[in-house]
């Protein structure tokens, strides 16, 4: 084992995604750090830069899961802080399709105050399915989009609070 936290926060590193595409000798990895937003690696790790622009809000950018998709978008969650708290903002779904250089908040027509985990559709990055929990009344549940986050439709409730999703890559 060796040390590959040079340029990283002093947070909990909570999600790491390697770019498969990248060459073998200068591996491309991305991090979310809770509450510091995404890191980039262009060296296997040996060395990070921040790659937060529009990622979540100064006061949260509670990094806490990432996914590369196949098309080479890379998608982060921010989460909202704990329960019990007055006001969150910038939580939510977000989008990079420039290499983490930029961030779009895709759920923006479906904000959800306490979103907790998501997955992806391999074969159509447009499909995404979110999990939410209540956190200011009962907005908690499975979301699913189609269209990239345009549009966003609850499939199913099961209590207060829904973690997320996994697709099947061989049987959508």
């Amino acid at each position: 084992w060796r040390d590959a936290s040079a340029g990283l926060p002093d947070k909990p590193v909570t999600s790491i995604v390697l770019d498969a595409k990248s060459p073998m000798d200068a591996r491309v990895l991305y991090a979310s750090c809770f509450e510091s937003g995404v890191y980039k690696s262009t060296n296997g790790g040996r060395n990070w830069s921040v790659k937060s622009k529009g990622l979540g809000v100064p006061e949260n950018i509670r990094t806490c899961r990432l996914i590369i998709h196949p098309d080479d978008t890379i998608f982060s969650l921010v989460t909202s802080p704990t329960k019990g708290v007055k006001h969150v903002t910038g939580a939510g779904l977000y989008r990079s399709q420039d290499r983490g250089d930029s961030w779009q908040w895709i759920n923006s027509s479906q904000p959800l105050h306490w979103p907790k985990d998501f997955d992806v559709d391999p074969r159509d990055s447009r499909v995404i399915y979110l999990g939410a929990g209540d956190l200011y009344g009962p907005e908690g549940g499975l979301y699913k989009t189609e269209d990239g986050g345009e549009k966003w439709r609850r499939i199913a409730r099961e209590g207060p609070e829904t973690f997320g999703a996994t697709i099947n890559p061989k049987f959508p």
